[in-house]
């Protein structure tokens, strides 16, 4: 695939995501009890460089007068794929481990597990993927575009409940 293609395709697909994720929360969200955690992304603060392969969900917001900044990152460049999780609150780092559904660690399936690293007071989960076909068609881009609607909704979740639980402590 040409350059100015394969930029227009990472474009479209990049763009996608960040209209899903903007869908206030529908029926099912309502039924499986996690709409009153939506927070849209902002996007002041967000950013696509499809020429990069960049792509940046920043999420600001608080639950129970607790402050957190939460970023979904993308970088793609060739065949591979990464999708990145960072939590900046040093008291908020610990939240994905109180997952005891793994619901998280498993949303990109039971053998793709997160790298996790602590580096520049952030804590970082990154998740990689081999994905040759990934401009080929929708159904190969699907699971990535609705993935990251899904991991925020329980992204939040995990994080109300440790702002709750932190406020009970105050």
């Amino acid at each position: 695939m040409e350059k100015e293609a394969l930029v227009l395709k990472r474009k479209k697909f990049f763009e996608e995501i960040f209209n899903v994720i903007n869908i206030e929360p529908v029926k099912i969200d309502e039924f499986l009890n996690q709409s009153k955690y939506y927070i849209k992304p902002n996007f002041e603060k967000s950013f696509i460089n499809e020429e990069f392969g960049d792509l940046v969900l920043t999420v600001t917001g608080q639950f129970f007068n607790k402050p957190f900044s939460v970023n979904y990152t993308m970088w793609q460049l060739g065949e591979h794929l990464k999708i990145g999780l960072t939590i900046r609150e040093i008291d908020l780092q610990g939240a994905l481990i109180s997952d005891k559904n793994q619901e998280i660690s498993n949303l990109w399936g039971k053998d793709k597990k997160p790298d996790i690293d602590i580096a520049r007071d952030c804590v970082f989960y990154t998740w990689g993927f081999h994905v040759p076909d990934l401009y080929s068609n929708y159904q190969t881009q699907e699971p990535f575009i609705y993935g990251i609607r899904h991991m925020h909704f329980r992204v939040l979740k995990l994080l109300y409940d440790e702002c709750g639980r932190e406020s009970k402590q105050r």
